[in-house]
C-alpha cells in the first residue's frame, strides 16, 4: 500500500516593503502536534520560493550553485522565530498557523549565525596543532557546521539581515583538506563503509548521491545508494524517517568525490562524510548525466511567486527521486489559490514530450484540471504509476494559471502505440520553450497570475 503525502494546507500573508515582510503557514490535521509539522513545512514551502527568487541571479557562481542545491529541500531551510496560534474546528480536524516576522526573526538569525562563525573560527585555530587523523575528524565537524552557516546565511539575507558575520574558510576549501588527508578508496564497498562510520545506530532514510548540480540520478547515484542502505538501518519513505542521508558527488580530473550529510527532522546538519574515489571505483559505472542543458532550461528557466503558487510532488517527496523496477510512484500536484493547470511530460531518453491527460473529458478539456476553492492547498493525486519498461529520466512541466488554460494547451497527436498525446516538436528543449511561450502570451494578454513546477523521476531496472 503507497504512503500518501497527508495533505498541508498553507497560505500566504506577504507584505513585502524595503523593510519587513511576513510569511505564514498552515496545516491541517487530527492533532495539534501533527498540525503544527504541517504549518512548518508550508511555512518552509513558502520560504523556500523566496530564497530561490533571491539566489536565482547568483547562478553560476559557486555560491549560486550552493544555494540553488540547498532550497531544493524544503525541510533544510531552518526555521526561527516563529509564532503558532491552534484552531480547533470542531470536526476533529485541528488547524494550526505558522507566522514568521522577518524583523523578529532576523535579530535571531543574526545571533545564530554569529555563534556558529565563533565556533567554526574557533575550530579552524585548533587545526595547525592538530595531528591527522584529529584534524580529519575536526575538518568533518566543520564541515557539517559549515553546512548550517550556509543554510542560515541564505534565509538571513532575504529577512534582510545586514552584516553577516564571515568564517574562517569555505566549505570547499574544507572538503579539500579532507580530501587531500584521505587516501583515494578504490571500491564501492570501501567507500560506503566510510560514509556511513560512526552513523547513529537508528533507522535512516537514504537518497541516493546526486551528480553536483543536478536532479538526474546516474548509475553511480543508485549503486552509492544501494551501498549504504546494506550498511544502515533503513526506512522505504523518508516521511518515517527522523534522520535522513543526503548525498551528492563531483567529478574531478582522476576522481570523484563524494559527500553525504545526515540531516534531522529540523534541517539541521548532525554529520558529515567524505571520501575521494580512485579510478578503480567507477570503472565502467554511468556517472555523466545525459541532460545537462535540458536539466538547467527546465528547472532554472521560469520564476517563481508566492501569490500564485504551484507544486509537484511524489509519495516520496520531490527530489533525488529514483524510483527502479516494479516500484510505484504516486504524483500529486498543488495550488495555492483556485486556479487551472496543464502537465507536460519530457522523456529526455527517447526525446520526446507528451500532454497528460488529466480526465475522460471531450478535446482539450481532459488535459486541464480545475481546482476550486476547496480544493486549494490541498494535495490532489494524479493517480499512481508502475515503474516498468523503457526506464530513463521523465520531466514533469506543470503549468498553472488562475485563468482558464484550455485554449492554451500544446498541439497534440495522439499515438495509439504507446497511447499517449505527443508533442510534434524536433526537440525536448523545443517543448519546454513552446510551453512557457504560451504561459507568457496568456499572462501578457490577460495579466493572469501564472507558475509552474518542474519535477524530475529517474527510473532503472
Amino acid at each position: 500500500m503507497l504512503l500518501r503525502i497527508g495533505l498541508i494546507t498553507f497560505c500566504f500573508c506577504v507584505m513585502q516593503s524595503a523593510y519587513a515582510f511576513n510569511l505564514s503557514g498552515e496545516g491541517y490535521a487530527p492533532t495539534r502536534e501533527e498540525a503544527k509539522k504541517k504549518a512548518i513545512a508550508a511555512l518552509s514551502e513558502a520560504l523556500q520560493v523566496e530564497v530561490k527568487s533571491e539566489t536565482d541571479y547568483m547562478n553560476g557562481t559557486e555560491t549560486g550553485v550552493q544555494a540553488s542545491t540547498r532550497v531544493q529541500t524544503l525541510s533544510e531551510l531552518p526555521l526561527l522565530g516563529v509564532d503558532f496560534s491552534f484552531f480547533n474546528k470542531g470536526n476533529g480536524e485541528q488547524v494550526c498557523t505558522g507566522m514568521l516576522d522577518s524583523v523578529k526573526a532576523g535579530r535571531l538569525y543574526k545571533e545564530k549565525l554569529k555563534l556558529i562563525s565563533t565556533s567554526l573560527n574557533s575550530m579552524h585555530k585548533q587545526l595547525k596543532a592538530s595531528s591527522d587523523s584529529a584534524r580529519y575528524q575536526l575538518l568533518g565537524d566543520m564541515l557539517a557546521k559549515h553546512d548550517q552557516f550556509g543554510k542560515y546565511q541564505l534565509v538571513a539575507r532575504l529577512l534582510g539581515v545586514k552584516k553577516i558575520p564571515s568564517v574562517a574558510m569555505t566549505a570547499s576549501q574544507i572538503k579539500g583538506e579532507m580530501l587531500s588527508i584521505e587516501a583515494s578508496v578504490p571500491n564501492l564497498d570501501l567507500a560506503a563503509k566510510l560514509l556511513t562510520r560512526d552513523l547513529p545506530d537508528e533507522h535512516l532514510y537514504v537518497y541516493s548521491a546526486m551528480p553536483q548540480g543536478s536532479r538526474e540520478a546516474t548509475e553511480l547515484s543508485r549503486l552509492i545508494r544501494d551501498k549504504i542502505m546494506s550498511r544502515v538501518k533503513t526506512y522505504e519513505n523518508p516521511k518515517q524517517a527522523s534522520q535522513v542521508l543526503k548525498g551528492h558527488y563531483e567529478v574531478h580530473k582522476n576522481s570523484i568525490s563524494v559527500t553525504y550529510r545526515l540531516v534531522n527532522g529540523f534541517g539541521e546538519t548532525e554529520a558529515t562524510r567524505v571520501v575521494k574515489l580512485a579510478k578503480s571505483a567507477y570503472k565502467n559505472i554511468g556517472y555523466k548525466t545525459k541532460t545537462v542543458d535540458f536539466n538547467q532550461l527546465l528547472h532554472n528557466g521560469y520564476v517563481v511567486s508566492n501569490k500564485f503558487h504551484a507544486e509537484l510532488n511524489t509519495n516520496r517527496g520531490k527530489n533525488d527521486l529514483l524510483f527502479t523496477k516494479g516500484e510505484e510512484v504516486e504524483i500529486f500536484a498543488r495550488v495555492n489559490r483556485a486556479g487551472y493547470f496543464y502537465i507536460v511530460a519530457h522523456n529526455t531518453t527517447d526525446k520526446s514530450s507528451y500532454v497528460m491527460d488529466l480526465s475522460d473529458a471531450k478535446g482539450n478539456r481532459k488535459f486541464v484540471k480545475y481546482v476550486n476553492a476547496d480544493q486549494a492547498n490541498r494535495w490532489i493525486s494524479l493517480g499512481s504509476f508502475e515503474v516498468v519498461a523503457p526506464y530513463g529520466v521523465e520531466n514533469l512541466q506543470l503549468i498553472a494559471s488562475n485563468k482558464d488554460l484550455v485554449s492554451f494547451v500544446p498541439n497534440t497527436v495522439f499515438n495509439r502505440a504507446n497511447e499517449l498525446y505527443m508533442m510534434s516538436d524536433k526537440t525536448v528543449n523545443d517543448s519546454v520553450v513552446k510551453t512557457r511561450g504560451l504561459k507568457r502570451k496568456k499572462a501578457k494578454k490577460d495579466k493572469a497570475l501564472t507558475s509552474e513546477a518542474t519535477l524530475t523521476i529517474t527510473t532503472m531496472q
